[in-house]
Parts: structure tokens; C-alpha cells; sequence
């Protein structure tokens, strides 16, 4: 249908008017520049440092380049400057030919804190403010700019459900392409398949490490530009030579021991065979283990030297003039960082700061100020820190070449029920750092001031690594991924991700859709539903998006928001010299509930009524008493309403955006319409998460024993309320879970983040696929081929049909939500559910019966306070009634 002449006129005017605003910026900019270019400021702070960056030497190159290639690619070295120079090379070009005004820049980063703090340091050189031509989006927080944006991959990628095609943008600017992060590799398959149409795209891509012949080759021939970066000496000790210093010293330690015996000249051959050996032998388990036998992974198995930390930050000291720098030293994980804290803030000497991803970018930024007087800034971080995060005044980098990997591997099941099915299992290991990460914490010092870069661990170590890091797309979960190709409409997920630069494996993404297909996400045929539309467009993981709509159509939706905004967190501090009293403390807000989840959720609940109710003081230490993790429930609360703005965005429910809390301010987030007037109901809430976690679904057959349909022998992680928890041989238990892990240490399988399921949840809520029998003359039944139970022939026949009734008016329900609370067939489905769920324990049979308590905001000070201190008195109690063995004697 072609427009008529009224609507064409409408779209000419609109075209004349955004040329018109282009023209205006493009004069702007010129004059901005003219004048920064003879500002003294600039001169003084800014000019000569630019100028004195490696990638100034390759501006005319890069431009050249830019100009006459779709995809350019830029290899340059930690230091070199390329994140900050290169959209900066781009807009003032363009701004000198007086086309700024045409010029939109986005670049991607792989981490919040990277976004934020470059678009900071490119605003300051440009002289201005953050917003005004240079901003950034990330999750929580957005000040945008009129010419150059950076965004996190995990932003663009939302962007992209609006425009597919990037039709805002003229350049993207893609950095650490190195890291390989799914979302990366995702983006680059787009992008390939855009540029077959946006001709006038240009695409940059920027690397720090040598691997970018593998990304030019998968463009077909590009041009790629190396650029150097060191640009002060850096002085570099490997373990060896730090074992000799201790020696000198009267220092040992396991590490620097062993260090030493490598170095003794009479037995280092026969040593360096038998580590060599062990290399060996350790790299063919991992092959073994992951099926990546491409990438060599190192499995760290030795506990980390603190000893050897301390002493290599007390070498720093004496080798790096730290008067105006700092030390920075990389460890694998939050539990190390917290070990080393806890050792190293003994000596009243440092300032330390933390860095990891579960810290809020306000609190992340405090490794670019200046320490407290008198002072070295100590920071301690993960692989964070290895590139895109600029910390200018680095004076030494302590590597301790570890870092975290999580992979997935499918494995076959060891039960009758389940021999020919397979199950997802995680790992997460400390592994050694590849090569290329090794080199880029390295590059972390020797770009303001020469600095020292001391390695725990030996030279012969360092060259015998592994080059990269394995992809995350080869060692990950595919169900996010296979969504967003079929609500991009990309095609066939297995067919789209064979175009990855390596791709995944064919099974990997016919779990990842048998998964989604459980979840109503997609058809049999691999069609996205109007569930799976929804899911789409959460940030979450699909299993977690579902619970969040279940939450809407059962009323549930408070409570469910709060469990998938801490579906990947937590609500207690996960220090290991802590972690029994952070047991206990979650075991007592379960209240009884036998769920991880419900632990969480209550203990939200304790926050939102303390800091309304207690001053700071006091709810300071009522938290901190009770291991209640305030940043990560500050970060939850913000989950929750964007959560909550996507579903009114996309007329899931009805409401008004609210306004995203400042978690400085810390406002906390709680929803209170007739949308959540059942977000106390324990076992409902149970019933949502067990429709949402299965087929990931174990039950109990002795004390901390549990079997699925394809494991026999599974034990609760250490930290689950489910391990203390009582078992009778009359009553066994059914738990979801939401992982199942091989363990580093012990090789046990261990169910993370369990909860207990209500038998009618997996009679009601399981997907209509799967298989529920019923033997007429026995009256058994059961779930799955596995999970047996008992009722009468009719009772069954009725509850068959009311899960029929129940699926359909789901299914019905999401074409269009918004009616939901108002629809009086789905009201009397509703009241159904709740009925069978709270019937008297006098109809149930024993392992049918409910346990637990959610309490509500209002109530939950008073109510675990109290409950506290009962709890407390009774133990007193008992103290003083127990014999001593004496007098039992």
C-alpha cells in the first residue's frame, strides 16, 4: 500500500527537520573542537598525553583504513589507547569535514564498570560533561550522548529487538573481542549478516591480544592494524625469582618451597620433567572432562599461597615507588578476594578496594580515586580489571595466574529410569590463565610510570600455557541465545549459531531447545510462542522470566520478582570463614520452607521492613549481625522494577513504569497491587518454582542423599537449608534444584539452590509432554517414568483433566494478559490451585503435606526478631538442662 501524498509530505518535513538538527550539531562540534584545541586546560592535562599514546602515531592509518573497508580490525596491546582514541580519531575527522553532525559512535564493552569509566575519561578529555557528546548505557543507568555511546554488549543486544538493522548508528565500535563472551560472539554473527545490507556500516573491531587473524578471516580478508603499547618499563619477576628473595630472607611458604626446589640446579631437570608430566596428564583430564581439547584448559588444584601474596605486595613496596600508585593484584574469584582482604587490611598500610562484578559500579569506581592519606591503594580484583578498566596509576601488578571458567557438559544418566537421557552439569573451576590473559594483566602497569609485574608462578609455567581462554558459546547454556535468535526471527537456531566463528555443538542447542520447549517457550516445531516473545524481552534466563509471568497470572508477582532478581545472587554474604553462621542464618528465614529460594525472599523482605523501621545505626548492625548482604539486595531491588517495567512495557500487566531507585539513596523496590496479594502463600510460591525448574527435579532417600531420574547419588551444597534437614523413610521429599555441579575438590555431584516441591506441583504444573501413568489395579501412578505416587483411578482421572484445564487456560492467557486478573474462568482456575494446595493435612498423605512461611514486609522485623530471640532462649535452655559428661558418668 503506497503512502498517500499527506503522509509522504509528513515524512519529507520530518527528513528536512532531522537534516536541519544535523547541520546545527555539525557546527556545534566545530566549534567545540576549535576551541578545546586551544584550550590551556586541554594543553596542560589532556594534549601531550594523547599525543604521546601509541595509537596516535596510527591515526591517518586507522582513518585510511576506516574509510575503505566495511570492518576494520585494530590489534593493540594493553596501554596503547586505542578504547578511548579511536571513536575520538572517528568523530573529529568527521567534525574537521563538517559532518559531525552525521557521525553516531557506539562501542560495546564487555563489563558496566569499563562503560561508565571510559565514557568518563573521553568526556574529560573532550573537555565536557558525561551526556553532552559523550555518554553511556548500561543496566541501571543511562546519560547518553549526541555522537559517541558506550554500552555493554548485553545492552545492544536488547537494542537490537527494536532495530534489527542498527539503523541509528553509522560506526560500531566492538572491543575485547578477545574475551570471547557469548553475547560478543552472538553480536559478531549479526553484525556479519547485517553488513550484507547496511553497506554503509562500519564496523571496527579491537583486540589486545594476537587472535585477530581469526576474527579477520571470519570477515574474509580485512584490514587488521597492530599497535604497541608499553610506554614506561616494567620490571618482571616470575616465582623463581621471588622464591629466592624469600630465601634471603628467612621467608617460606608451600609455594615459594617448592619454587625453590625447581630452581635447585643438582634436580631441575628431573623436576621439570615431572611437572611437564603433570601438565600433560592434567590437560588430557580437562580434554577429557570439557571436549575442548582445542584450547588446553589447566585445572588450578592447589589451594592459592597467602603467604606468598604477602610477601610479593611487600616486594612491590620496596621495587615500585608507590608514593602516588598503586598495587594491583589479580585473583580468580569473590572468595579469594574476600581471603585476601581479610589477611592484608591487617597492616594498617593499605587502602583497600575491591573489585568483581557483584560490586555496584559506585562502589567499583573507587579504584580511580586516590587513597586515604598516607596510604597505598591496594586493589584487589578478578580478570575485570585485564582490559577496558584503565586504572592510571597502576605501579605494580601482582598475578597470581588463576581465574574462575564455569562450563556445562552433558552427561549421561546412571539410572534405569534415565540411561538414554542426558543432563546439564557445571563446573566451576579455578583454572590457570591462558597465555593471552596472563600477558594483558601485564599490561596493566607501565602505562603513566614505570612499575614491576610480579608472577606467581614460574617462567617455565608461563611458557607451557594454553594461548586463549575457551569461548563461553562452547562452555554455556544455550536457551537465552536460541530465544533471542527466534524473537530476532534470525531463523533456525541451530542453523543461525552454525555461523558463529566456532560454532557450538549440534546437541548443545537441541537441549537448549528441548529446554525452552519444557518451559512453553517454543513449540515442538521450534516456533517461538507467545510465552517465549515474552521471555525474549527479560534480561533474565528463560526459566526465571517464566517464574516472573507465572507470578502475574497466579498473584504471586512480588515474590517471584524478588527470586528471579536473586536468581543469580544472593541474599547473605558468601565469605568462606562465615559460611556455617550464613547456614544457620538461612535456615532461619526459610522458616521451615525446606527452600533456598524462600530463604532468600524472606530475608528481602527482613531488609525492606528493617531500613524502614530501624535507624542506620542499628539496622547496620541487625543486618550485618545476620550476614544479610546489603549491596546485592540494593541490586535486586533494581532488578525487580526493571523487571517490572518490561512486563507494563509489553502490556503483560497493567501499571505504570516506576522509577528506577537510586541505589545510592537505597530505596528498595516492593509491588503491591492485586498483582502479588498472594505473595505470602508458601506453598503456591513452591508449586511456581517447581514449574519453572523442572525437569531438574531430585528426591530424598536418606540423610543429605538425594537421586534425580539420571543421577543416583547427589548431596545438597553445603550452603542449602535442605543439608541440615530431617529425613523419615515414610515421608520422601521432592526438591527442585537449579544446578547441578561436579564439585573441584570431591568429584560429588551437588544440587545448588534447592527448594522443596509440593507433590500437586508436579502433578499440575509439569509440561502436558510429559508422561503421567496410572496403574488401574494397584492405583499407582507416576510422574516422568520415575516418581511414583498413590491415589484412586478416579481422583486421577480428575486431576488429569484439571491439569488439561490448567495448561489451556494458561496458553489462552498469554495471548493477552492484561485481562487476566479480570477474566472469571482463569479467577475459578486460580481458586482451584489454592485449594488443592492448602487442603487440610488430615485429606493428604504425608508426602503431600506443606511446610513453611513467607512472611510479609510489614511483619517481617517483628517476626524474625522475635523469633530470634525464642530461638536463642530454647538453645540457652537446653545448655543449661545438658549434663556435663560428669556428671553423666
Amino acid at each position: 500500500m503506497r503512502p498517500t501524498p499527506e503522509k509522504r509530505g509528513r515524512r519529507n518535513n520530518l527528513s528536512l527537520f532531522r537534516e536541519s538538527e544535523k547541520t546545527q550539531l555539525s557546527g556545534e562540534l566545530l566549534a567545540k573542537l576549535q576551541a578545546k584545541v586551544t584550550n590551556s586546560d586541554y594543553l596542560e592535562r589532556y594534549a601531550k598525553r594523547r599525543q604521546s599514546l601509541s595509537i596516535s602515531e596510527k591515526r591517518e592509518e586507522i582513518l585510511s583504513a576506516i574509510k575503505e573497508s566495511n570492518v576494520v580490525i585494530i590489534c593493540g596491546t594493553t596501554g596503547c589507547g586505542k578504547t578511548t582514541q579511536v571513536p575520538q580519531f572517528i568523530l573529529d575527522k568527521a567534525t574537521e569535514d563538517g559532518e559531525g553532525g552525521e557521525c553516531s559512535i557506539l562501542v560495546t564493552q564487555p563489563r558496566r564498570l569499563s562503560a561508565v569509566s571510559i565514557a568518563q575519561r573521553v568526556a574529560a578529555e573532550r573537555l565536557e560533561d558525561v551526556g553532552d557528546t559523550c555518554g553511556y548505557a548500561v543496566r541501571f543507568d543511562s546519560k547518553r550522548g549526541t555522537s559517541i555511546n558506550f554500552c555493554t554488549t548485553g545492552i545492544l543486544m536488547r537494542t537490537l529487538h527494536n532495530d534489527p538493522m542498527l539503523s541509528h548508528i553509522n560506526y560500531l565500535i566492538i572491543d575485547e573481542i578477545h574475551e570471547r563472551d557469548v553475547n560478543s560472539d552472538f553480536l559478531l554473527i549479526l553484525v556479519r549478516e547485517v553488513l550484507k545490507t547496511r553497506t554503509d556500516l562500519k564496523v571496527i573491531l579491537m583486540s589486545a591480544t594476537l587472535q585477530a587473524k581469526q576474527f579477520g578471516d571470519y570477515f574474509g580478508n580485512v584490514p587488521i592494524i597492530n599497535v604497541e603499547g608499553y610506554m614506561f618499563p616494567v620490571k618482571e619477576l616470575f616465582l623463581e625469582d621471588l622464591a629466592t628473595m624469600a630465601s634471603e630472607e628467612g621467608i617460606s611458604s608451600p609455594l615459594l618451597k617448592q619454587a625453590s626446589a625447581m630452581a635447585d640446579s643438582m634436580e631441575e631437570q628431573k623436576l621439570t620433567q615431572d611437572v611437564t608430566d603433570w601438565l600433560e596428564e592434567d590437560r588430557k583430564e580437562m580434554e577429557r572432562k570439557e571436549g575442548h581439547a582445542k584450547y588446553n584448559i589447566l585445572v588450578a588444584d592447589t589451594e592459592i599461597d597467602f603467604v606468598a601474596l604477602q610477601f610479593a605486595v611487600q616486594q612491590a613496596i620496596k621495587m615500585a615507588d608507590l608514593s602516588n600508585s598503586s598495587i594491583l593484584v589479580f585473583l580468580p574469584g569473590w572468595e579469594e578476594i574476600s581471603r585476601a582482604k581479610d589477611i592484608l587490611e591487617r597492616d594498617s598500610r593499605f587502602d583497600i578496594v575491591c573489585l568483581h562484578s557483584s560490586i555496584s559500579v559506585h562502589e567499583q569506581q573507587r579504584c580511580f580515586l586516590p587513597p586515604e592519606e598516607g596510604k597505598i591503594k591496594l586493589i584487589l580484583s578478578t580478570n575485570i580489571a585485564e582490559s577496558g578498566v584503565t586504572i592510571d596509576d597502576v605501579g605494580a601488578v601482582i598475578d597470581l595466574g588463576r581465574s574462575k571458567e564455569k562450563t556445562f557438559f552433558a552427561r549421561k544418566g546412571n539410572t534405569t529410569s534415565g540411561k538414554n537421557v542426558e543432563g546439564n552439569v557445571s563446573q566451576l573451576l579455578t583454572v590457570y590463565a591462558s597465555h593471552a590473559n596472563c600477558v594483558q594483566r601485564r599490561g596493566r602497569v607501565g602505562r603513566t610510570r614505570p612499575g614491576v609485574c610480579l608472577r606467581l608462578y614460574t617462567k617455565r609455567h608461563f611458557d607451557t600455557l594454553h594461548q586463549f581462554q575457551t569461548p563461553e558459546i562452547l562452555r554455556t547454556p544455550l536457551e537465552s541465545l536460541c530465544l533471542q535468535v527466534l524473537a530476532l526471527r534470525l531463523g533456525e537456531p541451530r542453523r543461525f549459531l552454525n555461523l558463529a566463528l566456532e560454532p557450538p555443538e549440534g546437541d548443545s542447542t537441541a537441549s537448549a531447545m528441548s529446554r525452552l520447549e519444557y518451559l512453553g517457550a517454543v513449540t515442538t516445531g521450534g516456533d517461538l510462542t507467545p510465552l517465549g516473545n515474552t521471555l525474549s524481552k527479560l534480561p533474565v534466563h528463560p526459566r526465571w522470566g517464566k517464574l516472573v509471568v507465572m507470578g502475574v497470572f497466579f498473584q504471586a508477582l512480588d515474590a517471584t520478582l524478588t527470586m528471579a532478581s536473586l536468581a543469580d545472587s544472593d541474599a547473605f554474604v558468601t565469605n568462606r570463614e562465615v559460611r556455617e553462621a550464613v547456614r544457620l542464618y538461612r535456615e532461619h528465614f526459610s522458616c521451615d520452607s525446606q527452600s533456598d529460594y524462600i530463604a532468600n525472599l524472606n530475608a528481602y523482605y527482613f531488609w525492606i521492613a528493617a531500613r524502614d523501621k530501624l535507624p542506620s545505626a542499628e539496622l547496620t548492625t541487625t543486618l550485618g549481625v545476620r550476614h544479610i548482604s546489603v549491596p546485592q539486595l540494593l541490586l535486586a531491588s533494581r532488578t525487580k522494577q526493571q523487571f517490572y517495567n518490561i512486563l507494563v512495557g509489553s502490556k503483560t500487566i497493567r501499571g505504570t513504569i516506576a522509577n528506577s531507585p537510586d541505589e545510592q539513596f537505597n530505596e528498595a523496590f516492593v509491588e503491591q497491587s492485586a498483582y502479588s496479594q498472594e505473595s505470602s502463600s508458601c506453598n503456591l510460591i513452591k508449586s511456581l518454582l517447581a514449574s519453572c525448574l523442572f525437569p531438574d527435579l531430585c528426591m530424598s532417600y536418606g540423610k543429605q542423599l538425594l537421586r534425580s531420574k539420571t543421577e543416583l547419588h547427589i548431596s545438597p551444597s553445603r550452603d542449602s537449608v535442605v543439608r541440615k534437614a530431617k529425613y523419615d523413610e515414610e515421608d520422601q521429599r521432592f526438591y527442585v534444584y537449579a544446578e547441578l555441579s561436579l564439585s573441584q575438590e570431591t568429584e560429588k555431584l551437588l544440587a545448588r539452590n534447592l527448594s522443596h516441591s509440593p507433590f500437586w506441583a508436579l502433578l499440575l504444573f509439569t509440561p502436558p509432554n510429559v508422561a503421567v501413568t496410572h496403574d488401574l489395579t494397584t492405583n499407582i501412578g507416576v510422574v516422568d517414568d520415575w516418581i511414583p505416587f498413590h491415589m484412586k483411578y478416579a481422583d486421577f482421572e480428575l486431576v488429569k483433566k484439571f491439569k488439561t484445564c490448567l495448561h489451556y487456560a494458561i496458553g489462552t492467557a498469554m495471548h493477552q494478559p492484561l485481562d487476566i486478573l479480570q477474566r472469571e474462568e482463569f479467577n475459578t482456575i486460580r481458586s482451584l490451585v489454592k485449594d488443592l494446595l492448602n487442603a487440610p493435612e488430615t485429606t493428604q498423605a504425608d508426602h503431600v503435606r506443606q511446610t513453611g512461611t513467607i512472611v510479609s514486609p510489614s511483619d517481617a522485623l517483628a517476626q524474625f526478631l522475635l523469633s530470634k530471640k525464642r530461638e536463642d532462649s530454647e538453645a540457652a535452655a537446653e545448655t543449661t538442662e545438658t549434663p556435663t559428661e560428669s556428671e553423666t558418668a
